[in-house]
């Protein structure tokens, strides 16, 4: 993998501030409440990344419902917990589509929603990272943890899923990892967030995938920020990825085939160590 460090340096153009649609916050002890690490995608995280992936998961309060449903809660600049999205995974971590995602959450004694309906608006997944000031540690080496601190001028990743987000900040914390909630997840409203701030766009390997990312862009720059979907007219996610990636490959997918390939030389290099001793 290709990461485009020489991406452009290009100040962002000012633009007349929009006044972002509020949301209602979510009731207080819902994170607590729901911070098990149980579910199919955590077992298979923690399986491939060990602790330190699993504290990582909790700085990010991934949790698991009374369902067994992954849960991902939205946090926004302010630090207000407005939303969550409850999303199904299989014994090898992948999104079970006919399950479908739901904003809300279950608990052992009843069903929360967190719709709009309900006056809950989603901002982008990881929005609370982008606060000036706002740390998160490296848990890469868990003998050896490392804060990272993030400001207005700490780039920013845009990624489609909540998945990818956590998965790639556990792997380059350096940067600021955001999801869009989906390949159309990029609003005006949400885009105002990103107001002044050089944001890389790194979508799925598919067609459309690389259609909205050129869409988030304009988004973007019509609230003021600074986005790269191409590099030299090629889409970033083609950059990144030099091989012949499957179409829907994403930075996850990446990831934790890098995780896995090394637990798994990890696990064979103890077991031979092992053998070698009873030998």
């Amino acid at each position: 993998m290709i990461w485009p460090d020489d991406a452009p340096n290009v100040e962002p153009v000012p633009s007349p501030r929009a006044q972002r649609k509020p949301s209602n916050a979510v009731r207080d002890g819902i994170i607590a409440e729901t911070s098990a690490q149980t579910s199919n995608l955590h077992r298979v995280l923690i399986h491939i990344g060990g602790e330190g992936m699993a504290a990582h998961l909790r700085q990010w309060n991934v949790g698991t419902d009374h369902d067994g449903r992954t849960l991902f809660h939205y946090v926004d600049a302010r630090g207000r917990h407005v939303t969550t999205k409850g999303i199904a995974y299989d014994a090898a971590g992948k999104r079970m589509r006919d399950s479908g995602a739901r904003f809300g959450v279950s608990l052992p004694s009843q069903y929360v929603p967190m719709t709009s309906g309900e006056g809950h608006r989603p901002c982008l997944f990881g929005e609370q990272w982008m606060q000036d000031g706002q740390s998160m540690i490296d848990y890469r080496d868990m003998l050896n943890p490392k804060r990272i601190t993030f400001d207005d001028r700490t780039p920013v990743a845009l990624v489609e899923s909540e998945k990818s987000a956590i998965v790639a900040s556990f792997i380059m914390p350096s940067m600021v990892w955001i999801a869009a909630g989906g390949s159309n997840g990029i609003t005006a409203d949400k885009a105002e967030a990103l107001r002044g701030r050089t944001v890389l766009i790194l979508f799925d390997c598919d067609d459309a995938g690389r259609n909205s990312a050129a869409e988030c862009a304009k988004r973007i720059t019509a609230a003021g920020g600074v986005a790269i979907h191409e590099i030299d007219g090629v889409p970033v996610q083609d950059v990144v990825f030099t091989s012949a990636a499957p179409a829907g490959f994403d930075i996850a997918d990446h990831v934790m085939h890098m995780l896995a390939t090394r637990a798994a030389e990890h696990q064979i290099g103890s077991t031979l160590h092992i053998s070698q001793g009873v030998a």
